[in-house]
């Protein structure tokens, strides 16, 4: 492959309620387990349209039920000095064969589907900016991950930071394990804003109106990152749950084939992610939306060669 070809990534954040516990109430678990028949319809997309995908999959999503997830989590765990923060704090409350927080049979159907890589998203979506947290409470973490690599004989290549928190200390660990790459934040101002409302409130405004630029780059562009050698596959494009406000939908999909048209004639790089359980809001309209957005891919793929990768083969590629 030309390395002037265009080139779309996805990256899924596959977390379930592991990501969400200590942000959303239980008004959210039909989202959650909408991802029990979101996923086999993404699998089916991505198969038709031959989309290469990386699924960053939370560590814990692995285990059959409650006792086997027991034995699988590190004796070392995060002391966040919030302890909300903590997937371990309300393991009380985790039904013995819980489809909020177990995905067994889902991560079989991404195994068995063309082009899917299975990622990282750490064991307990870890948060590795928080306070009272240790660089060695992460190690563990990720050693707990590469148990579960053991038993399901899967080599991972590609994580990604929960909340894209890290620092040059938590890429070392990674490099350390084995991984290859991460996915990093876009580059652009808004993400350079310190204060976080403002930063976030920004960034929502770029889904839709695209204040901050493309976001995407070209492969000589990518760098690696943090001292351990770990390649930084940044992303271009957080693809926001579907809302019944159509303007906002319309701009929504303007701006997301916008950034895939100039990839695609440029030789460029767009990287777009989101969550599984996104999905779960008005699911029929969301995945038909996304239907089309992946057709949009195929008429750039036909007109001028954009080629879909996921994170690690776009990682092996920059190192060939």
């Amino acid at each position: 492959m030309s390395k002037k070809q265009g080139i779309m990534v996805i990256s899924l954040d596959f977390e379930m309620m592991w990501g969400v516990h200590d942000t959303k109430n239980n008004d959210y678990h039909s989202n959650i387990i909408a991802v029990h028949k979101i996923v086999p319809k993404l699998l089916e997309l991505f198969d038709k349209y031959r989309i290469s995908c990386t699924w960053a999959t939370v560590g814990a999503l692995f285990a059959n039920n409650k006792q086997d997830l027991l034995s699988l989590m590190p004796q070392k765990k995060p002391n966040y000095d919030n302890p909300k923060l903590s997937s371990y704090m309300y393991m009380d409350k985790i039904e013995e064969e819980s489809k909020l927080h177990f995905a067994p049979n889902l991560i079989e159907q991404i195994k068995k589907t063309p082009n899917q890589e299975i990622g990282s998203h750490t064991f307990s979506h870890y948060y590795c900016c928080e306070s009272g947290q240790t660089i060695s409470d992460f190690e563990a973490d990720i050693e707990a991950y590469n148990e579960i690599n053991k038993r399901e004989c899967l080599h991972m290549e590609s994580l990604v930071f929960p909340r894209n928190q890290y620092t040059d200390e938590y890429l070392k660990i990674i490099a350390k394990h084995g991984f290859s790459c991460f996915r990093g934040l876009e580059q652009n101002w808004i993400n350079r804003v310190k204060n976080k409302k403002i930063r976030r409130y920004l960034l929502f405004i770029d889904s839709y109106l695209g204040i901050s630029g493309d976001s995407t780059y070209h492969i000589n562009e990518i760098r690696a990152a943090g001292g351990g050698g770990i390649i930084d596959i940044k992303s271009s494009l957080f693809y926001r749950p579907y809302t019944d406000n159509k303007l906002l939908e319309r701009l929504k999909i303007i701006q997301a084939k916008r950034k895939m048209k100039i990839a695609a004639r440029k030789g460029k790089i767009v990287h777009i992610w989101c969550h599984p359980h996104n999905f779960g809001s008005n699911f029929e309209k969301s995945i038909s939306q996304f239907d089309k957005l992946l057709e949009f891919y195929s008429e750039m793929n036909l007109k001028y060669g954009l080629k879909s990768l996921n994170m690690g083969e776009l990682a092996r590629m920059v190192t060939e």
